[in-house]
């Protein structure tokens, strides 16, 4: 895009220039009304490309946060299903060291 339509645009948008005003200004400028709707089709054909490819980032991002989310949650299951295990094998052992306690003669 040409600096002159670059700087046009940034007037419409800053100060609400109408497009009439805006074209007059193309015209002062020494644009023809042509080349400067030619401008803003390739303009709007840059903004609408670089939307897509953000959207697709988006997308990435959203793909990747809910694959970490996913693999998270399957990592807590197992940290619980062997914090349930090692309960219950130190509820064994316990069990395990009475009964050794009870069959362990003892010596006075």
């Amino acid at each position: 895009m040409k600096k002159t339509t670059a700087w046009i645009l940034t007037l419409v948008f800053a100060t609400n220039l109408s497009c009439t005003a805006a074209l007059n200004t193309a015209n002062a400028l020494g644009l023809t009304q042509a080349e400067f709707l030619e401008e803003l089709h390739d303009q709007r054909d840059w903004v609408e490309g670089e939307l897509s490819r953000r959207q697709l980032e988006l997308e990435d991002a959203r793909g990747f946060r809910d694959q970490l989310e996913a693999n998270y949650n399957a990592s807590r299951v197992r940290v619980d299903s062997l914090e349930s295990l090692v309960e219950a094998l130190d509820g064994q052992l316990s069990s395990s060291e009475r009964q050794l306690a009870q069959l362990t003669p003892r010596t006075r």
